[in-house]
């Protein structure tokens, strides 16, 4: 089965373990796991602002 999806999680760890190492931040599955449910939950939003801007403009 394919696996496509909107943001590359390997990527968005490889930045997030960067911002821990950067902040003094102890890294851990669950609160990368915990940032990426945030991410979706901004992402979906801004899909949904970003309609209703679209559907303004016609």
């Amino acid at each position: 089965m394919k696996n496509d999806t909107a943001i590359n999680t390997f990527e968005v760890e490889k930045l997030f373990k960067e911002y821990c190492d950067e902040n003094k931040m102890e890294f851990s599955e669950e609160k990368f796991k915990e940032f990426l449910k945030f991410l979706e939950i901004d992402f979906y939003d801004w899909i949904k602002e970003n309609l209703t801007h679209f559907q303004s403009l016609k």
